[in-house]
């Protein structure tokens, strides 16, 4: 969420926003590379980002509500309405 707040992409723009990442067993600290893709919004005016973090060969489209919280985490999470 405040990568995508603090960004403030138009639709098409992309930006790296690179975040510390801890390893939960052995607690270590380590950079993570990401890149953010503004994407169209969806049918329900959602905006979506296109999510990209190389080191772990995971990419996602992200879904977020009107306040900028997060709706659909592909393989992580979605939120209950």
């Amino acid at each position: 969420m405040l990568p995508v707040h603090r960004l403030q992409l138009g639709v098409g723009q992309s930006a790296d926003a690179p975040a510390a990442y801890v390893r939960a067993l052995t607690l270590g600290a380590e950079r993570l590379e990401q890149r953010y893709t503004r994407a169209d919004d969806d049918d329900d005016d959602q905006p979506r980002y296109d999510y990209q973090a190389p080191q772990f060969a995971f990419s996602c489209r992200l879904a977020y509500d009107a306040s900028g919280l997060v709706i659909n985490y592909p393989g992580i999470a979605h939120r209950a309405h």
